[in-house]
């Protein structure tokens, strides 16, 4: 089947949409579907598509709602998107994510200390982090092993034990590890 676009190349992708209560399927080659659907850098593509082609939120909708549709939504409409985007997240170096906590030393190190670049401030705030994660574990463990040998169980308490050992010595963080003991750790008067 040819594109219904170009009409030269075969079709490869194909786009469904429910128009009063009909559904209509049209086939497009690969080129001609990015350059109509995906492709945002197109001035004559992006007037065209002042709606999501996937999820049919309007520009108008988002502008007045602050909600998009769809992920497609930021590629299809994003010349329209990205001003607003940027302005909501307080210009052009945008949202960086949740920050994981730090110790209290650390973060009085990164008040006060200028760091030369950039790259620099992210390299020590990833350590600090790093370390502020093995001191959580590693009380985590503490409390496990204290709480084991309160309960008599020596042997769970001394592999607790051997992993708090092993994490202080090589300073490596362990993957999330998930209590399952089945006990709760919470003291009873």
């Amino acid at each position: 089947m040819r594109c219904l676009y170009c009409n030269k190349n075969e079709a490869t992708k194909t786009y469904e949409q429910v128009k009063k209560g009909k559904r209509t399927t049209e086939y497009y080659c690969l080129e001609c579907y990015h350059r109509l659907f995906l492709c945002a850098e197109d001035t004559e593509a992006e007037d065209a598509l002042s709606a999501c082609p996937y999820c049919g939120t309007a520009l108008s909708e988002y502008e007045a709602t602050k909600l998009v549709g769809c992920a497609y939504c930021y590629r299809t409409m994003g010349a329209g998107l990205y001003p607003s985007i940027v302005k909501m997240q307080g210009g052009v170096s945008g949202h960086r994510g949740k920050m994981p906590p730090l110790s209290p030393e650390d973060e009085d190190v990164l008040d006060k200390k200028e760091f030369a670049t950039e790259a620099e401030f992210i390299l020590y705030r990833a350590d600090a982090a790093k370390r502020a994660r093995i001191e959580r574990q590693c009380g985590e463990l503490e409390i496990l092993s204290d709480y084991l040998r309160e309960k008599k169980d020596y042997d769970g308490a001394d592999g607790y034990e051997a992993k708090l050992a092993k994490m202080r010595a090589t300073s490596e963080v362990e993957e999330e590890f998930v209590w399952r003991t089945g006990r709760t750790l919470s003291k009873q008067p």
